[in-house]
């Protein structure tokens, strides 16, 4: 049996996802791992419900001709947020490593310094989230 979750607010499982981040983060300043396991299932949870309502609105928007080639635009865009994501959120890391008076190999961090730092990513993704939330909420705020 398949379940099939639907939802007509997809801001909804951005705000998940925002709140799997801190959830993360709190478990990774307390190395916590069931915490950062128990994270990354309701991060799935809210990607779910985001990704497919987002990109189920994207393609009823647009005219059955154009479907290949606004699928493929979807798919390079998520692949590029994605390499985008890591090297900002490795920018970020180096950044607050380096502002923390360390200036070495990451690999070479004090384990309590890092998880700080990686702690301190992940409330700036989870706040990047929220931003997304908003503008998926304001999305069709003129035809209401």
């Amino acid at each position: 049996m398949v379940v099939v979750f639907r939802t007509t607010q997809p801001e909804l499982g951005m705000i998940i996802v925002a709140a799997s981040l801190l959830f993360m983060g709190s478990g990774i300043a307390r190395d916590d791992l069931s915490t950062i396991y128990i994270s990354f299932v309701i991060m799935g949870l809210g990607s779910m419900l985001f990704q497919s309502p987002i990109n189920t609105e994207i393609m009823n928007a647009l005219p059955r001709e154009m479907l290949g080639t606004a699928s493929s635009l979807s798919s390079a865009i998520r692949n590029m947020g994605m390499s985008l994501g890591v090297s900002i959120s490795t920018l970020l890391l180096s950044l607050q490593l380096n502002l923390a008076g360390y200036h070495g190999p990451i690999i070479d961090a004090k384990p309590q310094l890092l998880s700080l730092t990686i702690s301190n990513v992940m409330i700036i993704a989870a706040a990047l989230c929220l931003l997304g939330a908003v503008a998926a909420f304001l999305r069709n705020r003129d035809e209401c």
